[in-house]
């Protein structure tokens, strides 16, 4: 389980650890009534009802040192168990509790620790593990969060709400840890209602999303200078469908000076198509037509000829059959020959659009080179190609490299946000170690630091 489904999951135990708390102290804790020595009848005390909250707006403005600690065990004896828990190092141990119901063969068990400030919360929870105390333990820190004075709550299990005015905005919160002083959060909120007043005591809550926490992308444009420059560069191009020998295609470009390996990648991103008019039928017939050329397009599926699929535009009558072939030049020409022939015997109007092939060539060099020798080496690749009939234009080479970069301002803010790491970046084919380059840059951030940040030359993103 990732780290982000385990957070969930635990976030929703502990939501049920605080539910039933406080349903069990509803049930536990209600008013007593007493009569007086002469016996008069008392003013009637309203019920104590569980209340909760989902999505209420909190600032975190203060972190203590209690930790609620959660994990597994199998040793039912609570007194042997908060022994053994003290003798690990936690010195103070308080709201000890177990889950029974929580679908896992063991136990949960919960206990809240305030901790010294030479602690070591980790170190501790290891203990525990290696001492086989507890298993799968998390922990989460109680933080004091300032909530709106106003809050409406809801009655468990029912759907009355009431609207309860705090006298003091700030509540204690089980937060996660990496949760900060500042940070605005979004929390979950149960107490005991009495009357509209909170019973003093009941106010339990935990952290729901942290809202300043949440990673965020975004683009910005700047210019910057190019650090370093890859020995290996790329080609990509789209192209009328033809039939290539990606094999000796690569043993020519590997046979140019200074070039180490070449890998030619080809795929058929677009199939072949007949666009058919049907706009001069009846209605009648066409569904007829449809129908025909569906079953006799399943009929020519053979070695050559993978999948025949058909869509139609009922508004303007154009049906478009899709052909899948194998790449090769046979199995292009058997396709386009069979399909055109079956479209003919049906005496149907069509427009041929032809299929399309992506050509990805990677060109590793034996080192770096400047510019000038890698334009030649570029030149060189295009005559091969162009011997075949393909013009590879120059925009279509590009290069990787690292930009110098320790910071973006992120767009419509002061706030600049760290980069710690190096960032590639795309580049226009034939440029120099030390130049300067405008480049876009897209980046995933969290807390003011870049967690990933990936630039592209603007001539080329624009192109």
């Amino acid at each position: 389980m990732d780290a982000e489904k385990r957070k969930t999951m635990l976030s929703i135990i502990l939501g049920l650890i605080i539910v039933f708390s406080v349903l069990s102290m509803v049930f536990r804790n209600g008013p007593k009534q007493e009569n007086d020595q002469n016996n008069q009848t008392p003013t009637p005390v309203p019920k104590a009802k569980g209340f909760h909250a989902e999505d209420i707006n909190g600032l975190v403005t203060e972190l203590t040192s209690t930790y609620v600690v959660f994990g597994y065990t199998d040793n039912y004896n609570m007194q042997e168990l908060v022994r053994q828990i003290r003798s690990a190092g936690f010195d103070n141990v308080s709201n000890p509790n177990y889950r029974t119901d929580l679908g896992k063969e063991k136990a949960a068990f919960v206990f809240h620790t305030a901790l010294k400030k030479d602690a070591n919360l980790e170190v501790l929870i290891e203990k525990l593990k290696s001492d086989k105390i507890l298993s799968d333990i998390s922990y989460y820190r109680q933080a004091i969060v300032k909530i709106p004075a106003k809050i409406t709550l809801k009655e468990i299990d029912s759907n009355n709400s009431k609207d309860i005015n705090l006298e003091e905005p700030f509540i204690p919160a089980i937060v996660s840890n990496e949760t900060m002083s500042g940070d605005s959060i979004k929390v979950n909120f149960y107490a005991q209602v009495q009357g509209s007043a909170i019973v003093k005591g009941t106010i339990q809550a935990f952290e729901q999303l942290n809202i300043s926490s949440q990673p965020y992308i975004f683009v910005a444009d700047t210019n910057a200078i190019i650090e370093k420059i890859e020995a290996s560069f790329l080609a990509v191009h789209t192209l009328s469908y033809m039939a290539l020998n990606s094999k000796e295609i690569e043993n020519e470009i590997k046979a140019i000076s200074d070039v180490n390996d070449a890998l030619l990648q080809t795929s058929v991103v677009d199939p072949l198509k007949f666009k058919i008019d049907l706009s001069s039928m009846e209605s009648k017939d066409i569904d007829k037509t449809l129908s025909d050329i569906n079953s006799d397009s399943n009929s020519l599926i053979s070695e050559h000829i993978k999948k025949a699929s058909m869509s139609y535009d009922q508004n303007k009558k154009i049906l478009t059959l899709s052909i899948e072939f194998k790449d090769s030049e046979e199995s292009y020409k058997e396709a386009k020959s069979k399909f055109s022939e079956l479209l003919k015997s049906k005496s149907l109007n069509y427009a041929l659009e032809d299929a399309n092939l992506s050509i990805e060539l990677q060109v590793i060099l034996k080192d770096y080179l400047a510019s000038d020798k890698r334009v030649n080496i570029k030149d060189k690749i295009k005559e091969i190609f162009l011997k075949r009939g393909i013009d590879i234009p120059d925009a279509k080479f590009t290069e990787e490299g690292i930009l110098l970069m320790s910071s973006i301002k992120k767009p419509g803010t002061d706030e600049n946000i760290a980069i710690n790491e190096p960032v590639r970046v795309m580049l226009a084919f034939g440029r120099n170690v030390g130049d300067y380059v405008d480049v876009k840059l897209t980046v995933y951030a969290q807390r003011g630091k870049a967690l990933g940040v990936f630039a592209t030359e603007k001539s080329i993103s624009m192109n």
